[in-house]
C-alpha cells in the first residue's frame, strides 16, 4: 500500500515520488524505498515500474526513465544504455536493437551512422593492405620495402596501390 501509519484512508501519506512501499502498514516514510536502477517511482508507487525498452535509468530513486541515445540501445529495464557492437548501427533514439551494418560499409562500437569505406590512395612511395569488413575500415598505408639486390641482381616490379611487388632479378 502507499499509506504510512494510517488507520483510515482520510489519514494516509503517500511515498513521495521516487519511492514506493512494498508493503502495508508502514509506520512512517523511512519504510519508503528508493527506487531501483533500471526503473522509476511515480507518487504513490507500491513497486518500481520498469524502464520500457529504448529507455533507461542509472540512478535509484528516479521518477522517469532517459531515452537511449543514438549509437546505443537499451533493453527493457535498462540501467544504462548499451552501445552498438562492431558491425551494428543506430541512428535513432530510444532504440531497443541496433541495426546490421551494410557490406561495404563499416560500423565501428557505438556508431551512429554507416561509414564508407575509404579506398584510400596511399601516394609515392606506398602501398595499402587491408580489408574493409563491416567491422572495420581495416585500410592502412605502408612505406614500400627498400628492397637492395644482390651483386648481380636488380631491382624490379612495382610498389604502388595495394603491390609492394619489389623482387630480384638476375
Amino acid at each position: 500500500s502507499d499509506s504510512i501509519g494510517a488507520n483510515s484512508s482520510t489519514t494516509c501519506q503517500n511515498c513521495s515520488a521516487g519511492t514506493y512501499s512494498p508493503s502495508s502498514g508502514a509506520t512512517s516514510s523511512a519504510d519508503c524505498r528508493p527506487c531501483r536502477k533500471g526503473g522509476f517511482c511515480a507518487e504513490e508507487s507500491d513497486e518500481p515500474h520498469d524502464c520500457p525498452s529504448g529507455r533507461f535509468q542509472n540512478e535509484t530513486g528516479e521518477t522517469a526513465c532517459f531515452d537511449c541515445p543514438a549509437g546505443a540501445y537499451c533493453e527493457q529495464r535498462a540501467a544504462a544504455p548499451l552501445p552498438c557492437a562492431a558491425g551494428t548501427f543506430n541512428d535513432q533514439t530510444q532504440a531497443s536493437a541496433c541495426a546490421t551494418c551494410t557490406d561495404g560499409k563499416y560500423c565501428p562500437v557505438g556508431a551512429t551512422a554507416e561509414q564508407t569505406c575509404s579506398n584510400e590512395v596511399c601516394g609515392t612511395n606506398l602501398y595499402r593492405s587491408g580489408v574493409c569488413t563491416t567491422t572495420s575500415d581495416g585500410y592502412t598505408c605502408h612505406a614500400c620495402s627498400n628492397r637492395l639486390c644482390g651483386t648481380g641482381s636488380y631491382r624490379a616490379g612495382d610498389c604502388s596501390g595495394t603491390n609492394n611487388g619489389y623482387t630480384c632479378q638476375a
